[in-house]
């Protein structure tokens, strides 16, 4: 199958054997993936790495300031990959999902030369040596970390073929490319969210595919529970990746953290706006967040604001 309809290097700084590293994104979310690309290499500028940037567009501007980090770090090469979306175009999507979400499935069949890839998500920064990682390839399919899932959640899947714990996160996929080809998961995952009501559509695909064919990784190389780095410091020791999930992120205002600025504020996309609060329910969600992370005095305001804002129904 023809998944990428062209490919331009854009950063060359060495020969070809080293670690490789893959992102997905659409057009709007180059510049936070930009970010973690940038993350990865403030923390491992001794180590040569392959950067494999699929999207579905890119702007002139984001591939400057792609290549502008190599004017900073010349240890990495860097290839963007133009997606042939027709593929994705009728697959089921959910909550702030999009059809991106699947296409971290190709990458093992574009990049079929290498024996393995580290895929990360565009919602992830790099805090520490990522070398580590990648002596955890096995013979497995996939390596990962555990997930956060509810034990309601795992119950409900477990009707439908998942019966094998831990369930992991697809954040961060070790893959072994050669496997991953064999088993022929792009057609598998395809048929499974088809033809079932999944939550994290992709993400349930691949943990009842590879129940018995997952390496599960200390979840220093995925910490997903960012908003607990608030209050506790003390969680960053050892951490490789951090996860910024679910619907708040850390480009926007209600979502800002100190690692995601530091990093935001030394590369190329330093002047990125933080998305502001727009509707009522944003409101209600920054006042819920604030509160949440112990900043009462931020939550009291926009409760006041979303209050009022409910009385005068503004949407």
């Amino acid at each position: 199958m023809n998944f990428i309809s062209n490919r331009e290097t854009i950063v060359r700084n060495h020969n070809d054997k080293s670690v490789n590293i893959a992102f997905c994104a659409d057009e709007n979310y180059v510049k936070y993936m930009g970010v973690g690309v940038f993350s990865i290499l403030d923390n491992n500028r001794d180590l040569k790495i392959n950067f494999h940037i699929f999207v579905t567009a890119i702007n002139i501007e984001d591939i400057e300031k792609l290549k502008s980090i190599s004017s900073i770090y010349n240890n990495f090469n860097l290839d963007i990959y133009y997606i042939n979306t027709v593929f994705f175009d009728e697959l089921p999507i959910c909550e702030h999902f999009s059809t991106a979400i699947y296409y971290r499935l190709i990458i093992p069949y574009v990049l079929s030369d290498r024996e393995s890839v580290l895929y990360v998500d565009t919602d992830i920064i790099c805090l520490g040596d990522i070398s580590s990682i990648f002596n955890e390839i096995s013979e497995k399919t996939v390596s990962a970390v555990e997930d956060l899932i509810s034990k309601d959640y795992l119950s409900k899947l477990g009707k439908i073929g998942f019966e094998i714990n831990p369930y992991f996160n697809s954040g961060v996929l070790l893959i072994n490319n050669k496997k991953w080809i064999e088993l022929e998961v792009f057609e598998k995952v395809l048929y499974l969210v088809k033809n079932n009501n999944f939550k994290y559509p992709d993400q349930d695909a691949l943990n009842i595919l590879f129940q018995n064919d997952k390496n599960i990784l200390p979840r220093s190389f995925n910490f997903m529970e960012w908003e607990k780095t608030y209050r506790d410091k003390d969680l960053y020791n050892n951490m490789v990746f951090l996860h910024f999930i679910g619907a708040t992120k850390p480009w926007c205002w209600i979502g800002i953290h100190p690692k995601y600025d530091f990093y935001l504020k030394k590369s190329p996309w330093k002047d990125i706006q933080y998305i502001l609060p727009k509707t009522t329910s944003d409101f209600r969600r920054a006042s819920n967040r604030f509160w949440r992370i112990g900043q009462k005095k931020k939550a009291i305001k926009y409760k006041c604001i979303y209050l009022i804002r409910k009385l005068l129904r503004k949407k």
